[in-house]
């Protein structure tokens, strides 16, 4: 990550992406590594839950993501799974 210029050494790596969910919708893929949401560093999974509030659903944000060598900032709208 340092060849970005990040302060962090860490992220969440996107595992798996429900086909159709607002994931997928959003262009996040698996393999890609969250490294912020709305400027907020996410380091850790824990990080990116608690940045994920009930006051943030349906509400437009940034994220920042790593995926291969590239860094992606996405437009995202959190919604809550059903």
């Amino acid at each position: 990550m340092l060849h970005y210029h990040l302060r962090q050494t860490t992220g969440v790596m996107v595992m798996k992406v429900e086909p159709s969910s607002p994931a997928a919708r959003a262009g996040i893929v698996e393999g890609d590594i969250v490294i912020a949401l709305d400027g907020t560093e996410t380091p850790r999974a824990e990080s990116l839950h608690q940045l994920l509030t009930g006051d943030r659903i349906e509400k437009s944000m940034t994220l920042t993501l790593l995926r291969g060598v590239e860094k992606i900032t996405l437009r995202i709208v959190p919604r809550e799974m059903p």
